[in-house]
């Protein structure tokens, strides 16, 4: 919730969002919740389908996290990307039924958590505190001095 506190609301809502994730996937897991067994138990495909229904909500939301990072840095875009075919490996691999393709969403889960630590890294390793900085180059615009905003013309007017 400190992104908040910094104005970033990118970073509050991925990061409140994915917390969420993580809580609401604990119940589904958690035993004392009867989420699994219950679903297990209505039979045919209930399960397959239900938490493929659940990780598709992600895929979406994931998304559209990505495309709100397209114009922050490569590092950010790439974790959002490989996220997004983490969920949609995971997605797909739970509401067919097939393992190998669920197999494959933990490995590039393993891999976006790379990604996630290079960026943090990143960020943390800084001219003030190393005599090296990791590379997260900026996808943002490069705007000209006389760029011209809301309708206003070159003289402000």
């Amino acid at each position: 919730m400190w992104e908040f506190a910094q104005n970033n609301t990118f970073g509050a809502t991925a990061f409140s969002s994915y917390g969420g994730f993580w809580m609401s996937y604990a119940v589904i897991i958690t035993p004392g919740f009867e989420v699994l067994p219950t679903l297990t138990e209505a039979g045919g495909t209930a399960k397959a389908h239900g938490l493929g229904i659940f990780l598709l909500g992600w895929v979406i939301m994931t998304f559209i996290f990505f495309l709100a990072t397209l114009r922050s840095n490569l590092g950010l875009c790439l974790l959002f990307a490989f996220l997004d075919i983490t969920f949609i490996l995971l997605c797909a691999g739970d509401w067919t039924g097939t393992p190998n393709v669920t197999k494959a969403g933990g490995y590039m889960g393993m891999f976006t958590a790379f990604i996630a630590w290079y960026i943090a890294a990143s960020d943390l390793i800084t001219t003030d505190n190393s005599i090296f900085t990791l590379p997260n180059p900026s996808l943002a615009r490069k705007f000209s001095a006389n760029h011209i905003e809301d309708g206003k013309t070159e003289d402000g007017n």
